[in-house]
């Protein structure tokens, strides 16, 4: 019996210096792989999301906001039944506010509005691009008429893509894309910033 109960001592010290072994493997193989995430070229970081409407025939709002890592937001507004829209679309209600006059609303020239944003909000945001799948994804277009085409563009370090969507049943990634956009532009303070003429 004693030379069993040495023998058991003996295989329960075996068997904790497998698993020990096996720890110290785990955390070597962990740290490896951290120093080779850490050791990736920041070249493939994303830098700036644009994203644009363009006119339709009713009152679709025509803009471009563009969100940056530097935490800024910049917003223009095309001069397209302005004083129509604002009364329409909560977005732009949102947006405009009551910093905008009238005779800017009425005016040919582009309204532009700055805002910040956080470090979470463009992280979040640039998450969202990549959870859906924006670089694998390509222009999507109906053939129908009236509907203003949406444009997704993103920039790295040392690239850039841009898609368009046009219709009214898009792939559900685009979309997710474009109502977190929009989302996202009704979190965010907007001021007015002026205007400037079309080019």
């Amino acid at each position: 019996q004693a030379e069993d109960g040495i023998r058991d001592v003996e295989r329960s010290r075996g068997l904790g210096d497998v698993y020990k072994r096996q720890l110290l493997i785990t955390m070597i193989a962990s740290n490896i792989f951290a120093l080779g995430q850490a050791k990736q070229p920041m070249e493939n970081r994303i830098i700036e999301i644009r994203f644009s409407a363009t006119r339709c025939y009713g009152f679709c709002p025509a803009y471009e906001v563009i969100f940056t890592v530097h935490n800024t937001a910049k917003l223009v507004w095309e001069p397209f039944h302005r004083n129509k829209i604002i009364k329409r679309d909560s977005m732009f209600t949102h947006i405009a506010g009551e910093n905008v006059p009238s005779s800017a609303l009425e005016s040919d020239s582009l309204l532009v509005f700055d805002a910040i944003i956080s470090d979470e909000q463009f992280d979040s945001l640039t998450e969202t691009f990549i959870h859906n799948h924006f670089w694998d994804m390509e222009d999507y277009r109906e053939r129908i008429t009236d509907l203003p085409t949406y444009y997704f563009t993103v920039l790295t370090d040392t690239s850039e893509k841009t898609i368009s969507m046009y219709g009214l049943e898009p792939p559900q990634e685009m979309m997710n894309l474009k109502k977190y956009i929009e989302n996202l532009i009704m979190k965010i303070r907007w001021e007015f910033s002026g205007e400037i003429e079309r080019k």
